[in-house]
């Protein structure tokens, strides 16, 4: 079975990213269509936008605004999915991508929490750490 995306993304370049966006719709690259084609899909970023005061997002299926749902990336371009729809259209499709997807906000985390808590070599001391 071939590698999901974020488990090929090395720790370094996952701790360099943003996993979610609160303005999904200013992304580049962004499509109102979902895209057709080989290139394997991957949830790049979720949007949650219910306690927020912002315009809702339009989902490439339905093209009715969501509150909340995932940025699908595909041959480096996006298309957004609201949360139902993905559901209902992808099935276990998108299930299975935004497992990858949570198992990397997750491995981010952790390896955040890490890489603040590890000792300094030249300080001696714990870093400071913004997450915190």
């Amino acid at each position: 079975m071939k590698p999901r995306h974020w488990e090929t993304v090395s720790d370094s370049h996952l701790l360099s990213v943003e996993l979610t966006t609160d303005n999904p719709d200013s992304l580049d690259h962004l499509v109102p269509f979902v895209l057709s084609g080989d290139a394997a899909p991957f949830v790049e970023f979720a949007h949650e936008l219910r306690k927020l005061e912002r315009p809702k997002p339009r989902c490439a299926h339905c093209h009715q605004r969501h509150l909340a749902g995932v940025v699908v990336s595909k041959a480096a371009q996006h298309f957004l999915v609201g949360h139902v729809c993905g559901a209902r259209i992808y099935g276990t499709n998108v299930a299975f991508l935004k497992k990858d997807y949570d198992a990397a906000v997750i491995r981010q985390d952790i390896k955040s929490v890490v890489r603040c808590r590890v000792p300094h070599v030249a300080g001696g001391g714990l870093r400071e750490c913004s997450t915190f």
